[in-house]
């Protein structure tokens, strides 16, 4: 076999084996688990809704504060059968709370790698954080 075939198929096999999609089942994290708690002005709400939603997909996770205001709720993911050399991972999410018919923007993520395994909260009704175009009511501690 001469050498310019040999360095064709050498550079043929590699660049498909690097654009190529591998066959390796594994979970997807699309959101973390989140523990936390929920006050207003500094006195525990118990009772509020907290939805997790996964963005991009229909995942959804639900939890109510206890009397402490304590919640935990997450992670969400989901089976991938293939992995890609070529992107990066991304994830995307978003933290809704509910208490006394009035709905609050808890938090939105959407970040290139992986979500951390735990993400600690503290969310304040009384105290919107963020600028006019992102108020959200909840921040990592």
């Amino acid at each position: 076999m001469n050498m310019p075939r040999v360095r064709m198929l050498w550079s043929l096999s590699l660049a498909l084996s690097v654009s190529a999609c591998l066959p390796a089942p594994h979970r997807v994290y699309l959101a973390p688990r989140i523990s936390g708690t929920v006050t207003r002005g500094g006195e525990p709400v118990a009772g509020t809704q907290l939805r997790l939603r996964a963005t991009g997909t229909e995942q959804v996770a639900v939890a109510t504060t206890g009397l402490d205001g304590h919640f935990e709720l997450g992670p969400l993911s989901e089976l991938a059968m293939t992995t890609s050399l070529l992107h990066d991972a991304s994830y995307g999410y978003v933290l809704e709370l509910s208490d006394g018919g009035q709905d609050y923007p808890g938090l939105t993520q959407n970040e290139d790698g992986f979500p951390p395994p735990l993400l600690p909260l503290d969310c304040d009704l009384a105290q919107p954080r963020g600028s006019a175009a992102d108020v959200h009511y909840c921040e990592r501690r």
